[in-house]
Protein backbone atom coordinates (compact mmCIF):
# COMPACT_ATOMS: atom_id res chain seq x y z
CA UNK A 1 0.00 0.00 0.00
CA UNK A 2 2.92 2.13 0.65
CA UNK A 3 4.43 1.87 -2.53
CA UNK A 4 1.30 2.54 -4.34
CA UNK A 5 0.64 6.21 -2.69
CA UNK A 6 4.78 6.65 -2.74
CA UNK A 7 4.36 5.63 -6.93
CA UNK A 8 1.24 8.23 -7.12
CA UNK A 9 3.38 10.62 -5.31
CA UNK A 10 6.31 10.23 -7.76
CA UNK A 11 3.88 10.44 -10.62
CA UNK A 12 2.49 13.99 -9.27
CA UNK A 13 5.75 15.47 -8.57
CA UNK A 14 6.97 14.56 -12.39
CA UNK A 15 3.64 15.61 -13.92
CA UNK A 16 4.51 19.35 -11.60
CA UNK A 17 7.57 18.78 -13.32
CA UNK A 18 6.84 18.13 -16.91
CA UNK A 19 3.64 21.37 -16.40
CA UNK A 20 6.14 23.94 -15.06
CA UNK A 21 8.85 22.93 -18.17
CA UNK A 22 6.23 22.86 -21.06
CA UNK A 23 5.16 26.63 -19.28
CA UNK A 24 8.57 27.42 -19.11
CA UNK A 25 9.51 26.60 -22.81
CA UNK A 26 5.86 28.43 -24.26
CA UNK A 27 7.12 31.97 -22.39
CA UNK A 28 10.63 31.08 -23.83
CA UNK A 29 9.12 31.04 -27.04
CA UNK A 30 6.71 34.04 -26.47
CA UNK A 31 9.75 36.13 -25.71
CA UNK A 32 12.23 34.19 -28.85
CA UNK A 33 9.22 34.96 -31.53
CA UNK A 34 8.99 38.38 -33.08
CA UNK A 35 6.00 40.30 -31.97
CA UNK A 36 2.97 41.04 -34.19
CA UNK A 37 2.44 44.70 -34.53
CA UNK A 38 -0.55 46.69 -36.66
CA UNK A 39 -0.80 49.70 -38.25
CA UNK A 40 -4.53 51.37 -37.76
CA UNK A 41 -6.21 52.90 -41.07
CA UNK A 42 -8.78 54.70 -40.41
CA UNK A 43 -10.67 55.99 -43.49
CA UNK A 44 -12.40 59.91 -44.12
CA UNK A 45 -15.07 58.99 -47.13
CA UNK A 46 -17.78 61.49 -46.79
CA UNK A 47 -18.66 64.66 -45.54
CA UNK A 48 -18.68 64.83 -41.68
CA UNK A 49 -21.72 67.55 -41.20
CA UNK A 50 -23.32 66.20 -38.10
CA UNK A 51 -21.49 65.16 -34.17
CA UNK A 52 -22.70 62.07 -34.33
CA UNK A 53 -20.11 61.02 -37.12
CA UNK A 54 -17.49 62.50 -35.48
CA UNK A 55 -17.72 60.76 -32.32
CA UNK A 56 -17.38 57.84 -34.63
CA UNK A 57 -14.20 58.77 -36.01
CA UNK A 58 -13.18 60.17 -31.92
CA UNK A 59 -13.32 57.02 -30.82
CA UNK A 60 -11.58 55.09 -33.46
CA UNK A 61 -8.71 57.81 -32.74
CA UNK A 62 -8.98 56.88 -28.70
CA UNK A 63 -8.57 53.00 -29.73
CA UNK A 64 -6.03 53.46 -31.98
CA UNK A 65 -4.41 55.70 -29.31
CA UNK A 66 -4.87 53.08 -26.21
CA UNK A 67 -3.54 50.14 -28.13
CA UNK A 68 0.20 49.32 -27.63
CA UNK A 69 -0.16 46.94 -30.87
CA UNK A 70 -0.69 49.83 -32.80
CA UNK A 71 2.44 51.49 -33.52
CA UNK A 72 1.17 53.80 -36.48
CA UNK A 73 -1.97 55.15 -38.71
CA UNK A 74 -2.79 55.82 -42.20
CA UNK A 75 -5.69 58.02 -42.85
CA UNK A 76 -7.46 57.04 -46.16
CA UNK A 77 -8.72 60.52 -46.84
CA UNK A 78 -11.73 61.10 -49.56
CA UNK A 79 -13.52 64.02 -48.13
CA UNK A 80 -14.52 67.21 -49.28
CA UNK A 81 -15.09 68.08 -45.14
CA UNK A 82 -18.32 68.93 -43.21
CA UNK A 83 -19.62 71.35 -40.35
CA UNK A 84 -16.57 73.42 -38.55
CA UNK A 85 -17.35 71.93 -34.68
CA UNK A 86 -16.79 67.79 -35.74
CA UNK A 87 -13.74 69.06 -38.24
CA UNK A 88 -12.26 70.66 -35.56
CA UNK A 89 -12.85 68.18 -33.00
CA UNK A 90 -11.05 65.37 -35.43
CA UNK A 91 -8.25 67.21 -36.46
CA UNK A 92 -7.07 68.27 -32.65
CA UNK A 93 -7.48 64.41 -31.66
CA UNK A 94 -5.29 63.65 -34.49
CA UNK A 95 -2.42 65.56 -33.55
CA UNK A 96 -2.85 64.53 -30.17
CA UNK A 97 -2.22 61.19 -31.65
CA UNK A 98 0.24 62.36 -33.55
CA UNK A 99 2.41 63.33 -30.61
CA UNK A 100 2.79 59.51 -29.17
CA UNK A 101 2.45 57.45 -33.38
CA UNK A 102 3.27 58.17 -36.51
CA UNK A 103 0.27 59.52 -38.72
CA UNK A 104 0.66 59.41 -42.62
CA UNK A 105 -2.53 60.47 -44.70
CA UNK A 106 -3.30 59.18 -48.28
CA UNK A 107 -5.45 61.19 -50.03
CA UNK A 108 -7.50 59.12 -52.69
CA UNK A 109 -10.07 61.33 -54.86
CA UNK A 110 -9.97 64.78 -52.58
CA UNK A 111 -8.60 66.17 -49.28
CA UNK A 112 -10.83 69.66 -49.72
CA UNK A 113 -11.40 72.36 -47.14
CA UNK A 114 -12.03 70.41 -44.05
CA UNK A 115 -11.10 67.14 -45.66
CA UNK A 116 -7.40 68.59 -45.96
CA UNK A 117 -8.16 70.30 -42.44
CA UNK A 118 -8.08 66.61 -41.38
CA UNK A 119 -4.98 65.70 -43.97
CA UNK A 120 -2.73 68.52 -42.13
CA UNK A 121 -2.77 66.66 -38.79
CA UNK A 122 -0.54 63.80 -40.15
CA UNK A 123 2.93 64.59 -40.71
CA UNK A 124 3.31 63.06 -44.00
CA UNK A 125 0.53 63.20 -46.74
CA UNK A 126 1.09 61.16 -50.02
CA UNK A 127 -1.51 61.52 -52.95
CA UNK A 128 -2.30 60.35 -56.54
CA UNK A 129 -1.44 62.69 -59.61
CA UNK A 130 -5.64 63.50 -59.59
CA UNK A 131 -6.20 64.06 -56.21
CA UNK A 132 -8.15 67.60 -55.52
CA UNK A 133 -6.51 69.03 -52.83
CA UNK A 134 -6.82 72.49 -50.97
CA UNK A 135 -9.98 74.83 -50.72
CA UNK A 136 -8.40 76.16 -47.62
CA UNK A 137 -11.49 78.81 -46.34
CA UNK A 138 -14.90 77.90 -45.11
CA UNK A 139 -18.71 78.99 -45.58
CA UNK A 140 -21.40 80.39 -43.57
CA UNK A 141 -24.90 80.74 -43.08
CA UNK A 142 -25.19 83.62 -41.28
CA UNK A 143 -27.69 84.86 -38.45
CA UNK A 144 -30.98 85.96 -39.72
CA UNK A 145 -32.58 88.99 -39.51
CA UNK A 146 -34.98 88.54 -36.37
CA UNK A 147 -38.66 89.96 -36.52
CA UNK A 148 -39.49 90.67 -32.55
CA UNK A 149 -42.50 88.73 -31.53
CA UNK A 150 -44.59 89.09 -28.55
CA UNK A 151 -44.86 85.90 -28.20
CA UNK A 152 -41.68 84.82 -26.86
CA UNK A 153 -39.75 87.09 -24.49
CA UNK A 154 -35.91 87.31 -24.14
CA UNK A 155 -33.25 89.10 -21.90
CA UNK A 156 -31.24 90.69 -24.40
CA UNK A 157 -30.90 91.87 -28.74
CA UNK A 158 -28.64 88.65 -29.39
CA UNK A 159 -30.62 86.33 -26.87
CA UNK A 160 -32.81 85.06 -29.89
CA UNK A 161 -29.55 84.46 -32.60
CA UNK A 162 -26.22 84.29 -30.47
CA UNK A 163 -24.63 86.76 -32.86
CA UNK A 164 -24.22 89.97 -34.02
CA UNK A 165 -25.13 89.62 -38.11
CA UNK A 166 -23.42 93.01 -39.03
CA UNK A 167 -20.14 90.91 -36.59
CA UNK A 168 -20.38 88.00 -38.17
CA UNK A 169 -18.21 88.44 -40.64
CA UNK A 170 -15.58 89.34 -38.45
CA UNK A 171 -16.64 85.55 -36.51
CA UNK A 172 -15.47 84.48 -40.35
CA UNK A 173 -12.20 85.93 -40.56
CA UNK A 174 -11.29 84.06 -36.99
CA UNK A 175 -11.71 80.75 -37.85
CA UNK A 176 -10.15 81.49 -40.96
CA UNK A 177 -7.08 82.51 -39.29
CA UNK A 178 -6.96 79.07 -37.35
CA UNK A 179 -7.30 77.60 -39.85
CA UNK A 180 -4.69 79.17 -42.24
CA UNK A 181 -2.52 79.05 -38.80
CA UNK A 182 -2.95 74.95 -38.58
CA UNK A 183 -2.11 74.42 -42.93
CA UNK A 184 0.87 76.19 -41.98
CA UNK A 185 1.82 74.56 -38.73
CA UNK A 186 1.27 71.06 -40.48
CA UNK A 187 3.05 71.92 -43.59
CA UNK A 188 5.94 74.41 -42.03
CA UNK A 189 8.30 75.29 -44.85
CA UNK A 190 7.56 72.83 -47.05
CA UNK A 191 4.24 75.52 -48.04
CA UNK A 192 5.21 77.61 -50.73
CA UNK A 193 1.92 79.84 -50.81
CA UNK A 194 1.45 82.92 -49.43
CA UNK A 195 -1.01 83.70 -46.66
CA UNK A 196 -2.91 85.58 -49.65
CA UNK A 197 -3.17 82.49 -52.22
CA UNK A 198 -3.58 79.82 -49.56
CA UNK A 199 -7.07 81.76 -48.50
CA UNK A 200 -8.24 82.12 -52.10
CA UNK A 201 -9.98 79.28 -51.72
CA UNK A 202 -8.22 77.30 -54.66
CA UNK A 203 -8.75 73.50 -55.21
CA UNK A 204 -5.24 71.65 -56.52
CA UNK A 205 -4.52 68.49 -58.84
CA UNK A 206 -2.46 66.09 -56.39
CA UNK A 207 0.69 66.51 -58.72
CA UNK A 208 0.42 70.43 -58.63
CA UNK A 209 -0.15 70.06 -54.21
CA UNK A 210 3.36 68.21 -54.05
CA UNK A 211 4.93 71.20 -55.81
CA UNK A 212 3.74 73.78 -53.47
CA UNK A 213 4.26 71.91 -50.50
CA UNK A 214 0.20 71.20 -50.16
CA UNK A 215 1.23 67.56 -49.93
CA UNK A 216 4.61 66.02 -50.22
CA UNK A 217 4.62 62.90 -52.68
CA UNK A 218 2.36 61.22 -55.24
CA UNK A 219 2.46 57.62 -54.44
CA UNK A 220 -0.45 55.24 -53.55
CA UNK A 221 -1.65 53.43 -50.49
CA UNK A 222 1.19 51.16 -50.22
CA UNK A 223 4.21 54.15 -49.94
CA UNK A 224 1.89 55.37 -46.77
CA UNK A 225 2.16 52.19 -45.25
CA UNK A 226 5.52 51.91 -45.90
CA UNK A 227 6.48 55.21 -44.48
CA UNK A 228 4.96 54.12 -40.91
CA UNK A 229 7.02 50.77 -41.35
CA UNK A 230 10.01 52.76 -42.30
CA UNK A 231 9.20 55.51 -39.27
CA UNK A 232 8.62 52.49 -36.52
CA UNK A 233 11.11 49.82 -37.90
CA UNK A 234 8.67 47.19 -37.42
CA UNK A 235 8.73 44.01 -39.52
CA UNK A 236 6.07 42.07 -38.29
CA UNK A 237 2.28 43.53 -38.87
CA UNK A 238 -0.55 43.60 -39.85
CA UNK A 239 -2.35 46.25 -41.61
CA UNK A 240 -5.88 46.87 -39.91
CA UNK A 241 -8.89 49.04 -39.89
CA UNK A 242 -9.16 50.87 -36.67
CA UNK A 243 -12.76 50.62 -36.16
CA UNK A 244 -13.49 47.06 -36.99
CA UNK A 245 -10.23 45.73 -36.60
CA UNK A 246 -10.27 43.72 -40.29
CA UNK A 247 -7.25 43.52 -42.00
CA UNK A 248 -6.57 46.15 -44.43
CA UNK A 249 -7.95 45.49 -48.09
CA UNK A 250 -9.02 48.40 -50.68
CA UNK A 251 -11.87 46.61 -51.44
CA UNK A 252 -13.50 47.01 -48.55
CA UNK A 253 -13.30 50.23 -48.49
CA UNK A 254 -16.63 51.66 -49.92
CA UNK A 255 -16.95 54.95 -51.61
CA UNK A 256 -19.64 56.93 -49.90
CA UNK A 257 -21.88 59.38 -51.51
CA UNK A 258 -20.98 63.33 -50.29
CA UNK A 259 -22.74 64.70 -53.64
CA UNK A 260 -26.08 65.08 -51.12
CA UNK A 261 -24.56 68.29 -49.72
CA UNK A 262 -25.50 71.47 -51.83
CA UNK A 263 -26.23 74.86 -50.57
CA UNK A 264 -29.71 74.51 -51.07
CA UNK A 265 -29.07 71.87 -48.48
CA UNK A 266 -27.57 73.51 -45.70
CA UNK A 267 -30.18 76.58 -45.99
CA UNK A 268 -33.11 74.01 -45.26
CA UNK A 269 -31.29 70.95 -42.87
CA UNK A 270 -29.00 73.85 -40.69
CA UNK A 271 -29.43 76.18 -38.20
CA UNK A 272 -28.08 79.27 -39.00
CA UNK A 273 -25.82 80.89 -38.52
CA UNK A 274 -23.58 77.99 -39.26
CA UNK A 275 -19.91 77.31 -40.23
CA UNK A 276 -18.51 74.70 -42.82
CA UNK A 277 -15.15 73.75 -43.94
CA UNK A 278 -16.97 71.74 -47.04
CA UNK A 279 -16.14 71.81 -50.64
CA UNK A 280 -19.61 71.39 -52.66
CA UNK A 281 -17.97 70.89 -56.49
CA UNK A 282 -21.05 69.55 -57.81
CA UNK A 283 -23.61 72.83 -57.07
CA UNK A 284 -23.83 76.49 -57.91
CA UNK A 285 -26.00 78.02 -55.70
CA UNK A 286 -29.32 78.97 -56.46
CA UNK A 287 -30.50 82.83 -56.17
CA UNK A 288 -32.61 82.46 -53.09
CA UNK A 289 -35.59 84.64 -53.79
CA UNK A 290 -37.70 84.21 -50.87
CA UNK A 291 -36.88 87.67 -49.39
CA UNK A 292 -37.28 89.62 -52.30
CA UNK A 293 -40.04 92.47 -52.48
CA UNK A 294 -42.79 91.67 -55.03
CA UNK A 295 -45.90 93.93 -55.83
CA UNK A 296 -49.01 93.28 -57.74
CA UNK A 297 -50.02 96.43 -57.24
CA UNK A 298 -49.19 99.91 -57.20
CA UNK A 299 -48.65 101.92 -53.80
CA UNK A 300 -47.85 105.49 -52.99
CA UNK A 301 -45.93 106.37 -49.41
CA UNK A 302 -46.25 109.96 -47.74
CA UNK A 303 -48.46 111.40 -50.64
CA UNK A 304 -48.00 114.73 -51.01
CA UNK A 305 -44.15 114.92 -50.30
CA UNK A 306 -41.72 118.12 -52.31
CA UNK A 307 -41.15 115.73 -55.11
CA UNK A 308 -41.60 112.07 -55.82
CA UNK A 309 -39.62 109.25 -56.33
CA UNK A 310 -40.86 106.35 -58.56
CA UNK A 311 -39.29 102.50 -57.46
CA UNK A 312 -39.65 100.75 -60.84
CA UNK A 313 -40.68 97.16 -60.32
CA UNK A 314 -41.90 96.83 -63.71
CA UNK A 315 -39.55 94.51 -65.31
CA UNK A 316 -39.63 91.59 -62.71
CA UNK A 317 -36.93 93.73 -60.67
CA UNK A 318 -35.18 92.08 -57.66
CA UNK A 319 -35.32 94.18 -54.02
CA UNK A 320 -35.47 92.47 -50.93
CA UNK A 321 -38.01 94.14 -48.69
CA UNK A 322 -35.40 95.06 -45.93
CA UNK A 323 -34.20 97.29 -49.10
CA UNK A 324 -37.66 98.88 -49.94
CA UNK A 325 -38.28 99.39 -46.28
CA UNK A 326 -34.85 101.39 -45.89
CA UNK A 327 -36.14 103.82 -48.99
CA UNK A 328 -39.77 104.21 -47.32
CA UNK A 329 -37.76 105.63 -44.24
CA UNK A 330 -35.50 107.87 -45.96
CA UNK A 331 -38.15 109.21 -48.32
CA UNK A 332 -40.35 109.99 -45.47
CA UNK A 333 -37.70 111.51 -43.77
CA UNK A 334 -36.95 113.96 -46.11
CA UNK A 335 -40.66 114.55 -47.24
CA UNK A 336 -40.37 112.92 -50.75
CA UNK A 337 -43.36 110.87 -52.21
CA UNK A 338 -42.31 107.11 -53.22
CA UNK A 339 -44.34 105.85 -56.22
CA UNK A 340 -44.11 101.61 -56.14
CA UNK A 341 -44.90 101.01 -59.82
CA UNK A 342 -45.22 97.77 -61.24
CA UNK A 343 -46.89 97.82 -64.01
CA UNK A 344 -45.61 99.75 -67.25
CA UNK A 345 -48.83 101.28 -68.51
CA UNK A 346 -48.71 102.51 -64.91
CA UNK A 347 -45.47 104.14 -65.24
CA UNK A 348 -45.50 105.48 -68.36
CA UNK A 349 -48.83 107.72 -67.00
CA UNK A 350 -46.85 108.97 -64.16
CA UNK A 351 -43.43 109.36 -65.17
CA UNK A 352 -43.97 112.99 -65.76
CA UNK A 353 -45.11 113.29 -61.74
CA UNK A 354 -41.51 111.94 -61.07
CA UNK A 355 -38.24 113.65 -60.51
CA UNK A 356 -36.48 110.13 -59.96
CA UNK A 357 -37.30 106.87 -61.10
CA UNK A 358 -34.62 104.19 -59.30
CA UNK A 359 -34.62 100.91 -61.19
CA UNK A 360 -33.10 97.94 -59.18
CA UNK A 361 -31.80 94.73 -60.68
CA UNK A 362 -34.12 93.90 -63.44
CA UNK A 363 -35.49 90.08 -64.32
CA UNK A 364 -36.78 90.99 -67.78
CA UNK A 365 -34.91 92.76 -70.43
CA UNK A 366 -36.30 95.78 -71.62
CA UNK A 367 -37.21 96.55 -75.13
CA UNK A 368 -37.29 99.70 -77.81
CA UNK A 369 -40.43 101.06 -77.18
CA UNK A 370 -40.06 101.00 -73.03
CA UNK A 371 -36.36 102.17 -73.06
CA UNK A 372 -38.04 105.67 -75.29
CA UNK A 373 -40.15 106.32 -72.38
CA UNK A 374 -36.97 106.52 -70.00
CA UNK A 375 -34.90 108.49 -72.87
CA UNK A 376 -37.82 111.21 -72.56
CA UNK A 377 -37.45 111.05 -69.18
CA UNK A 378 -34.53 111.90 -68.54
CA UNK A 379 -34.82 114.62 -72.19
CA UNK A 380 -37.27 116.13 -69.59
CA UNK A 381 -34.94 116.61 -66.62
CA UNK A 382 -35.25 114.00 -64.62
CA UNK A 383 -32.97 111.66 -62.97
CA UNK A 384 -32.66 107.63 -62.76
CA UNK A 385 -30.57 105.52 -60.80
CA UNK A 386 -29.87 102.25 -61.93
CA UNK A 387 -29.31 100.04 -59.22
CA UNK A 388 -27.63 96.35 -60.30
CA UNK A 389 -26.49 93.36 -57.45
CA UNK A 390 -24.30 90.97 -59.25
CA UNK A 391 -26.07 88.23 -56.40
CA UNK A 392 -29.58 88.84 -57.60
CA UNK A 393 -29.22 88.41 -61.46
CA UNK A 394 -27.28 88.57 -64.51
CA UNK A 395 -26.03 91.83 -66.02
CA UNK A 396 -26.69 91.90 -69.56
CA UNK A 397 -30.37 92.26 -68.60
CA UNK A 398 -29.79 95.37 -66.79
CA UNK A 399 -27.52 96.31 -69.73
CA UNK A 400 -30.43 96.31 -71.90
CA UNK A 401 -31.37 99.06 -70.63
CA UNK A 402 -28.21 101.07 -68.18
CA UNK A 403 -26.16 101.02 -71.54
CA UNK A 404 -28.24 103.29 -73.40
CA UNK A 405 -27.40 105.99 -70.94
CA UNK A 406 -23.76 105.00 -70.79
CA UNK A 407 -23.51 102.35 -67.87
CA UNK A 408 -22.53 99.04 -68.60
CA UNK A 409 -22.72 96.88 -65.91
CA UNK A 410 -19.76 93.40 -65.94
CA UNK A 411 -20.33 90.40 -64.86
CA UNK A 412 -18.69 88.76 -61.21
CA UNK A 413 -17.96 90.79 -58.59
CA UNK A 414 -15.13 92.45 -56.40
CA UNK A 415 -13.17 91.41 -53.75
CA UNK A 416 -10.24 92.35 -51.29
CA UNK A 417 -8.75 90.00 -49.85
CA UNK A 418 -6.31 92.98 -47.83
CA UNK A 419 -8.92 95.85 -46.83
CA UNK A 420 -12.46 94.32 -46.24
CA UNK A 421 -15.12 94.45 -43.86
CA UNK A 422 -14.61 91.35 -41.88
CA UNK A 423 -15.02 89.84 -45.40
CA UNK A 424 -13.56 89.61 -48.61
CA UNK A 425 -16.50 90.53 -50.34
CA UNK A 426 -17.21 93.41 -47.99
CA UNK A 427 -15.26 95.75 -50.36
CA UNK A 428 -14.53 99.32 -48.60
CA UNK A 429 -15.16 102.43 -51.73
CA UNK A 430 -13.23 105.40 -51.41
CA UNK A 431 -15.37 108.27 -52.10
CA UNK A 432 -13.27 110.87 -54.18
CA UNK A 433 -15.75 113.85 -55.41
CA UNK A 434 -17.11 116.84 -53.03
CA UNK A 435 -20.65 116.49 -53.61
CA UNK A 436 -22.06 113.69 -50.84
CA UNK A 437 -19.81 114.86 -48.03
CA UNK A 438 -18.82 111.79 -47.51
CA UNK A 439 -15.17 109.96 -47.42
CA UNK A 440 -15.96 106.25 -47.69
CA UNK A 441 -18.57 103.56 -47.83
CA UNK A 442 -19.10 99.79 -47.95
CA UNK A 443 -20.42 97.66 -50.56
CA UNK A 444 -21.72 93.82 -50.23
CA UNK A 445 -20.86 91.62 -53.20
CA UNK A 446 -20.68 94.54 -55.76
CA UNK A 447 -19.90 94.53 -59.07
CA UNK A 448 -17.61 96.88 -61.13
CA UNK A 449 -18.96 99.32 -63.87
CA UNK A 450 -18.10 100.48 -67.18
CA UNK A 451 -19.52 104.22 -68.31
CA UNK A 452 -18.27 106.70 -70.93
CA UNK A 453 -19.30 108.87 -67.90
CA UNK A 454 -14.96 109.73 -67.10
CA UNK A 455 -16.76 109.30 -63.29
CA UNK A 456 -14.05 108.90 -60.71
CA UNK A 457 -16.04 110.06 -58.06
CA UNK A 458 -16.16 106.20 -56.37
CA UNK A 459 -12.91 103.89 -56.39
CA UNK A 460 -11.99 100.74 -54.92
CA UNK A 461 -8.51 100.54 -53.47
CA UNK A 462 -5.77 99.26 -55.71
CA UNK A 463 -5.94 95.59 -53.41
CA UNK A 464 -9.31 94.42 -54.99
CA UNK A 465 -9.80 91.88 -57.58
CA UNK A 466 -12.26 91.70 -59.85
CA UNK A 467 -13.74 87.54 -60.03
CA UNK A 468 -14.35 86.99 -63.69
CA UNK A 469 -11.07 89.40 -64.93
CA UNK A 470 -8.88 87.30 -62.41
CA UNK A 471 -6.72 90.89 -61.60
CA UNK A 472 -5.55 93.17 -59.12
CA UNK A 473 -6.71 97.09 -59.86
CA UNK A 474 -8.81 99.90 -59.07
CA UNK A 475 -12.72 99.31 -60.48
CA UNK A 476 -15.37 101.87 -60.59
CA UNK A 477 -18.56 100.07 -58.49
CA UNK A 478 -20.37 103.92 -58.66
CA UNK A 479 -20.65 106.36 -60.90
CA UNK A 480 -22.44 109.90 -60.98
CA UNK A 481 -23.24 113.03 -63.39
CA UNK A 482 -26.06 115.31 -63.04
CA UNK A 483 -28.82 112.93 -64.02
CA UNK A 484 -27.57 109.24 -64.48
CA UNK A 485 -26.23 106.85 -61.48
CA UNK A 486 -25.17 103.61 -61.82
CA UNK A 487 -24.56 101.51 -58.38
CA UNK A 488 -23.50 97.40 -58.37
CA UNK A 489 -24.89 96.47 -55.34
CA UNK A 490 -28.19 96.63 -53.67
CA UNK A 491 -27.74 95.27 -50.27
CA UNK A 492 -25.59 98.03 -48.49
CA UNK A 493 -29.51 99.64 -49.06
CA UNK A 494 -31.05 96.84 -46.50
CA UNK A 495 -30.97 96.42 -43.10
CA UNK A 496 -28.32 95.87 -40.96
CA UNK A 497 -25.43 97.28 -43.76
CA UNK A 498 -27.33 100.33 -44.46
CA UNK A 499 -25.61 101.21 -41.14
CA UNK A 500 -22.07 100.44 -41.83
CA UNK A 501 -19.72 103.26 -41.93
CA UNK A 502 -21.70 106.42 -44.15
CA UNK A 503 -23.37 103.79 -45.90
CA UNK A 504 -26.89 106.02 -44.95
CA UNK A 505 -25.35 109.27 -45.04
CA UNK A 506 -24.43 108.36 -48.44
CA UNK A 507 -28.06 107.63 -49.58
CA UNK A 508 -29.73 110.77 -48.30
CA UNK A 509 -26.64 112.91 -49.97
CA UNK A 510 -27.13 111.24 -52.81
CA UNK A 511 -31.11 112.06 -52.71
CA UNK A 512 -30.41 115.52 -51.72
CA UNK A 513 -27.20 115.82 -54.34
CA UNK A 514 -30.14 114.30 -57.51
CA UNK A 515 -33.44 116.39 -55.97
CA UNK A 516 -32.10 119.57 -55.21
CA UNK A 517 -33.43 122.62 -56.43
Amino acid sequence: MKEIIRRKNLLTIIGIIVIIIMATIAISLQFLMPRRYKIGVITFLSDIMYQKEAERYLSQIYNAYRDDSIKGIVLYIDCPGGSAPPIEAIYYALKDLGKSKPIVAYVGDMAASGGYYIAVSAEYIIVSPSSILGNVGLISTPPPIIVPTERIFETGPYKLIGFSPLGFPFNMSGFLDRFVENVYEGRGDKLKLSREELTLGKVYFGYEAVEIGLADKVGSIIDAIKYIENKTGIKNYDVIFVESGEKFSEKFISKENYSRISYEFLLKNFSRPGIYYLYIKDYVPDIGYEDLYRVDRNSYINPGGRKTIILDLTHDNFISILQVNTLLAIVTEMNYTLNIISDFDTLRTKVSDASLIIIPTPGSSYSEKSISVYKNFVKQGGKIVFLFDPAYYYAYVMNTISSKFGIVFMEGYLYDMYKNYGYYRNIYVKYNGDKLNITNIVLFTAGTIISNMNSSDFTTYNTTYQSVMEKRGIYTPIVLSKNIVGIADQTFLGSPYVYVGEDMAFIRNLLRYLLKG
